[in-house]
């Protein structure tokens, strides 16, 4: 279903994965954010390379992403299909860098199976 409402994340449960992983992107809570992800889970790049496995390797991942001060994410547009959402988002900082992203999550037994950044 392609979102039409003027909030994207009404297009999902505020409890839902993806909603509960942004939530904890933009309070800078690596606890909770990997809490949202399975215990197989893949973080990948646009091309396809694994870049993380696993909740520790996620972790340590994020950790630098989390450091940046006022880090914060807004969700633009998202499309979900079954167990697919695609979000297409903007990133901000303090230092005011911008940048948009369009990432994809897939999801299985109430986690994030596997996010891919493009």
């Amino acid at each position: 279903m392609r979102n039409t409402d003027a909030d994207p994340l009404a297009a999902l449960p505020p409890d839902h994965p993806v909603n509960r992983q942004l939530a904890a992107y933009n309070a800078h809570d690596l606890d909770g954010f990997i809490a949202c992800f399975h215990p197989t889970c893949r973080l990948m790049s646009a091309d396809g390379t694994v870049r993380a496995e696993g909740p520790e390797q996620l972790h340590a991942a994020y950790i630098p992403v989390f450091a940046i001060s006022g880090r914060h994410a807004v969700i633009l547009d998202r499309i979900v299909l079954g167990d697919w959402v695609v979000d297409h988002e903007e990133i901000s900082n303090e230092a005011g860098e911008r940048f948009e992203a369009l990432v994809t999550y897939r999801l299985a037994d109430g986690e994030i199976v596997e996010m891919r950044m493009h």
